[in-house]
């Protein structure tokens, strides 16, 4: 008998649903660091935006728009270290039980 051969296999739902996140968190990167939510406006000269008012450049327009590229780069900081730990955790778990089996098998003998 393989050591560890007990351990089940992750469930595939486990590993379909860390991609989804994953790919999910990757496509909300790769759209707030393009800045796609607010760069067709400036790119067209903000037309429908008065930039020569402060509150409307700076507060409106940098400091909330700057919210949709900190926020996600955060969720997915924290997405991914939780991740992190679940599989550093199973992986303890393996060799955990695996010498606990060893034991038990060297104990039998």
């Amino acid at each position: 008998m393989e050591v560890g051969s007990t351990v089940p296999p992750l469930p595939h739902s486990l590993i379909l649903h860390s991609f989804t996140s994953i790919t999910a968190h990757t496509n909300v990167m790769c759209a707030r660091i393009g800045f796609m939510t607010f760069a067709p406006e400036w790119l067209t000269g903000n037309q429908n935006l008065d930039g020569s008012n402060f509150m409307f450049l700076w507060i409106y327009l940098v400091f909330f728009n700057m919210l949709w590229v900190f926020l996600p780069i955060y969720a997915m900081y924290v997405s991914f270290e939780d991740m992190k730990n679940a599989v550093q955790m199973r992986k303890s778990m393996m060799v955990a039980r695996a010498q606990m089996q060893k034991e038990k098998e060297e104990k039998s003998k």
